[in-house]
């Protein structure tokens, strides 16, 4: 009888569960990714690592609007320039129509299957105690932009106690956008 229970109990919870986990999983759009590009200096090379995620938020104009949130590693190597960023940027301030995570997703898809994505934050220079704001653009599977063999890239302006702005293709690493 307890085996029976047991079995019921898990398919209950299986009913229960499911469009939970799926409304989680549908409505949480993620980019992650890594690499390399050229140094700025023309020399050596420039890593980074970015995660980022999209969540509905209340907007203080009472409407709900996507806000991504994250982190970002950067290292230009040979220039010295070594940054750690938090990603908090809410697309609707800059252009009204970007509401949803949702519907940046689909502007953010494009109809050759590339990707875009921009965001913007603040940062903290490791070491040390400089700080200011960046911007960085990344671009996935862009068939397009056959300067990069990929079709993949990145841009970031730094700004602040750093001035410093570098991008190119991707010398090694992915990115997954949305």
């Amino acid at each position: 009888m307890l085996k029976k229970e047991n079995t019921m109990l898990k398919k209950v919870s299986m009913v229960l569960l499911l469009p939970l986990m799926l409304l989680f999983v549908v409505s949480c759009q993620k980019s992650n990714g890594g690499g390399f590009i050229d140094s700025v200096t023309g020399t050596g090379k420039a890593t980074f690592g970015v995660q980022m995620k999209c969540d509905n938020i209340l907007h203080t104009s009472g409407q709900y609007v996507g806000k991504l949130s994250g982190n970002l590693q950067f290292n230009d190597h040979t220039a010295g320039v070594k940054i750690h960023g938090d990603i908090d940027f809410i697309p609707n301030d800059y252009d009204s129509s970007l509401t949803s995570c949702e519907m940046m997703s689909s502007y953010f898809d494009g109809p050759l299957g590339e990707s875009i994505s921009f965001a913007a934050g603040t940062y903290t220079s490791q070491p040390g105690n400089k700080a200011g704001e960046f911007v960085i653009g990344l671009l996935d599977n862009d068939p397009n932009f056959t300067s990069c063999p990929d079709g993949d890239a990145i841009e970031i302006m730094i700004g602040g106690d750093i001035s410093y702005s570098n991008g190119g293709c991707l010398r090694g690493g992915n990115m997954s956008i949305f």
